[in-house]
């Protein structure tokens, strides 16, 4: 009689358990959908000064014209960067990566440096860069 009772005290943590992963899925999967949607916003915030390029070649028959539109993610190495000279250092945006690389600071990302940018939010988006441990 007594191993039915630790049977069925196992049976419903398992099931306790289960449910409880169930919530945490369910509010990661929310979680998601929410960044989702923020991502054009934050993305028009740090790159919003780069607008579409459209780039326009004319072939050597000299009669066609070819036009591509690069969107601003394949420009995200163009433009301002944020970089930092040492760690714990000074942390200041660059109006590109060239003249931060000449004044031997690291880029840090590219787009200017936010009010967020400060020394501790960046060492923890690098310890949490593989994992939230």
């Amino acid at each position: 009689m007594s191993w039915h009772i630790v049977i069925n005290f196992l049976r419903i943590l398992g099931k306790a358990a289960a449910l409880f992963v169930t919530i945490v899925a369910c509010g990661a999967t929310y979680q998601t959908k929410i960044a989702k949607s923020k991502f054009e916003e934050s993305f028009e915030i740090s790159y919003g000064e780069m607008d579409l390029w459209t780039l326009t070649v004319s072939l050597p028959d000299n009669h066609s014209v070819l036009s591509v539109v690069i969107p601003p993610t394949a420009k995200q190495n163009i433009g301002k960067v944020c970089a930092f000279d040492e760690p714990n250092g000074i942390i200041r945006t660059f109006p590109s990566k060239y003249d931060a690389h000449a004044a031997n600071f690291t880029i840090a990302h590219c787009g200017k440096c936010a009010a967020c940018s400060t020394w501790n939010d960046m060492e923890v988006q690098y310890t949490t860069r593989v994992s939230l441990l």
